[in-house]
């Protein structure tokens, strides 16, 4: 087994990965710039991969960087919870922190980026995210969390579900690989005939081609993938066109490291919930809930009323 790189730059990579940011890292890390510099130089050098693409416009993760901070992002997150539940046992002190469990492709490809505009400050609660892709189950473990967003119909017994915001399917791909295939000169047809098309459970490719019309002669079939995320990535890297919900493209398209491979946007039936415990929204819960649709419309998704 390979041995392991140093933990301190491990962390620093956890941090550089949810703010897709240098500087912001830095501040949460309490260290220099050019300390969370060498540390991700040397990770890189460590692993033989390049982590991240660093431009005037940002950083953005390779599909390196993406396979590793899904094992290394959620990792650190069940650290800083196993911590700090030991210290509420051992303090006695009301939690001043909020779990929220939700998929690692949300997280990765849409809340983690605005993580440092939650008012932790102001409202003195931490956010405490935790990234699965098995639902989770709520109550009296130590380790659950205390509130979910979760992709679904929003049928979940025993619970609350407030939905949030509805969902689309699109079909994106990255612009040089578009421009490789003949740009957007090419026929539907063509284009999906000409590219692997990159797959996700629960997504169909030949019932989205029946809903928009096109009719591909023959396609080619890419890699199937467990994390939407990482298909999305991989999609960023020029590998395929993806088909996934607008939750996570909205980023991508804004940034323009993804591309509509098509103009249809189809509304699914699912949406996106926040679930928890039935009952009554703790204070903490509401305040998540209003600050998660302040950012779902600053997206321009289309919130519930």
């Amino acid at each position: 087994m390979p041995r392991l790189p140093s933990l301190a730059a491990l962390r620093t990579f956890d941090a550089v990965a949810r703010h897709l940011h240098f500087r912001r890292a830095a501040e949460e890390l309490a260290v220099s710039h050019a300390a969370v510099s060498q540390h991700i130089r040397q990770l890189e050098q460590d692993l033989g991969v390049l982590l991240f693409q660093r431009s005037r416009a940002g950083v953005e993760m390779t599909a390196e960087g993406r396979t590793l901070a899904g094992g290394a992002v959620p990792a650190f997150d069940l650290l800083r919870n196993t911590v700090a539940a030991v210290h509420r046992g051992r303090s006695g002190a009301a939690p001043s922190a909020l779990r929220v469990s939700l998929l690692p492709s949300l997280a990765t490809c849409w809340l983690y980026p605005r993580v440092p505009g939650w008012p932790a400050e102001e409202s003195g609660i931490e956010l405490e995210l935790e990234t699965s892709t098995r639902i989770v189950a709520f109550g009296a473990a130590a380790s659950g969390p205390d509130a979910a967003i979760r992709h679904g119909a929003g049928d979940w017994p025993g619970l609350t579900a407030e939905r949030l915001c509805g969902d689309w399917l699109l079909a994106a791909i990255s612009p040089a690989l578009l421009a490789r295939l003949g740009g957007r000169g090419l026929a539907p047809e063509r284009l999906f005939e000409s590219a692997p098309l990159l797959r996700h459970a629960g997504v169909s490719w030949p019932a989205w081609f029946a809903q928009v019309g096109v009719s591909p002669q023959s396609t080619r079939t890419g890699p199937l993938f467990r994390d939407a995320g990482v298909m999305v990535e991989a999609c960023k890297a020029g590998q395929g066109i993806c088909l996934t919900r607008r939750t996570l493209l909205a980023d991508a398209l804004a940034a323009g490291t993804l591309a509509c491979a098509h103009p249809a946007a189809l509304a699914t039936e699912w949406g996106n919930y926040l679930v928890y415990p039935a009952g009554d929204a703790s204070p903490a819960v509401r305040l998540l809930r209003d600050w998660l649709l302040q950012q779902m419309r600053h997206s321009g998704f289309h919130v519930a009323p």
